[in-house]
């Protein structure tokens, strides 16, 4: 033991988590109760707040061993708020990846290459929509754990994108079928 520390006393990263336990201790200490009370209204709110503690925990040299001196630290509860803000970041990014009516949507060289685009993106939204179900029932506990009411309206826009992409493409696919010879499918 007195190895150890004669060891933790010489090195300079061992130094520089003492100083930031102490610079940082009243700040610490505040956003120790501030999570501790924080009741999140919805997704978006533990998306904002979880910003605020990780711009908080940013200075620190290494937030894992300055957080070793602060056991009432709520640890879980950050971790939830990070497993809900994650979700809810990648929601939205699944939506917009499928979105055809989104501003940056770029229409591709040919039908052929547009609907293997979209079907490309299909796919791979599909499978992380899909894993998002499976993992719902872990997902709407940690919620209830947190307050949180669980918001179900990021997948459904996401379903919602998904049948959006497929009517677009049915209706290039009609499209270009209306300016073949003897075509008029419209």
């Amino acid at each position: 033991d007195q190895l150890n520390d004669e060891l933790e006393k010489r090195s300079g990263f061992q130094k520089q988590v003492a100083a930031d336990r102490e610079t940082y201790k009243t700040m610490l200490e505040e956003l120790i109760v501030a999570i501790s009370n924080f009741k999140p209204a919805d997704m978006d709110a533990a998306a904002d707040f979880l910003s605020m503690v990780d711009n908080a925990l940013l200075p620190l040299c290494d937030e894992a061993m300055v957080l070793k001196a602060f056991p009432e630290f709520p640890h879980r509860k950050v971790g939830l708020l990070r497993e809900v803000a994650a979700r809810a970041i990648d929601l939205r990014q699944l939506a917009s990846a499928i979105d055809v009516k989104r501003p940056d949507w770029k229409s591709r060289g040919n039908m052929q290459e547009e609907v293997s685009f979209v079907q490309a993106e299909f796919n791979r939204v599909q499978s992380q929509i899909e894993w998002h179900g499976r993992t719902a029932a872990d997902f709407s506990k940690n919620c209830k754990e947190l307050g949180l009411p669980v918001d179900t309206t990021g997948e459904q826009k996401v379903r919602m994108n998904c049948v959006g992409a497929a009517k677009y493409v049915m209706q290039i696919g009609l499209a270009a079928s209306d300016r073949l010879p003897g075509g008029g499918g419209g």
